[in-house]
């Protein structure tokens, strides 16, 4: 799948959850202080050796939207801390490091929801990271959560706080919008406006039919939306970082 992605001029992004799905909310064998211990250090390493021989330009964005309470891996879930969190993101850059491989380390975590913690304190700094990434959902009328909102009242906020904590590379790792309660494709329209406006990295749009019908596709307007978008405010090459240009 990445040298498909590669081939097409993408750089591949692999988000790493560590867990396992079928395991409930709390999983002590998985926790960020289990792997910031060395628990899984063989399976890491293993992975970062595949990384290696690969050789091509990999984004990886492990642990993402650790501030809210919905993954095993969350700050505050099972009792792990932010302290735990930066713990192990640098603990498995170290050993990729020490494997003689290297990524582009994204970091990410969700738009500000209530219940959901601070950023700052699970930054684990701007020698660790690369792209700061957030995610993001327009639930409308599809979910019970959310409601209608635009993309700066669903993303602003979080992106004042993001900007005001580190001047790396801040993409959209996910965003997406359900079709009820507005116009998505006026929706698709204003999200890239603003990431234009903003200077954002990047955008990944989730594009699967899943809580709610995300997919651009739905309706055939979104998807037209985009390209007449993406033709107005243009594109720009990734920010992939100098040590790896040579890939």
């Amino acid at each position: 799948r990445a040298d498909a992605a590669a081939a097409r001029g993408a750089v591949p992004m692999l988000t790493w959850e560590p867990w396992d799905p079928a395991g409930g909310a709390a999983q002590p064998a998985y926790a960020p202080a289990a792997v910031a211990r060395g628990d899984h250090d063989a399976y890491v390493r293993a992975f970062a050796r595949q990384v290696r021989a690969w050789g091509g330009v990999l984004a990886l964005r492990p642990f993402h939207e650790q501030d809210a309470d919905h993954y095993p891996w969350g700050v505050g879930v099972g009792g792990t801390t932010a302290e735990d969190l930066v713990a192990a993101w640098r603990h498995v850059r170290a050993l990729f490091a020490e494997e003689g491989a290297d990524v582009v380390w994204v970091w990410s975590v969700n738009v500000h929801a209530p219940g959901g913690a601070a950023y700052a304190p699970l930054y684990p700094g701007d020698d660790a990271v690369d792209w700061v990434g957030l995610d993001g959902y327009n639930a409308g009328d599809a979910l019970p959560w959310g409601g209608w909102r635009s993309p700066e009242e669903l993303l602003g906020p979080s992106l004042d706080d993001l900007e005001e904590l580190t001047d790396r590379p801040v993409l959209l790792t996910e965003v997406a919008s359900a079709e009820q309660g507005g116009d998505k494709a006026a929706w698709v329209g204003d999200l890239l406006d603003l990431a234009s406006d903003r200077g954002l990295a990047g955008v990944v749009w989730f594009d699967l039919d899943k809580e709610a019908d995300w997919r651009l596709a739905s309706p055939p307007e979104a998807a037209r939306a985009l390209g007449a978008a993406v033709a107005d405010v243009g594109t720009a090459p990734l920010p992939v970082p100098e040590r790896l240009g040579e890939r």
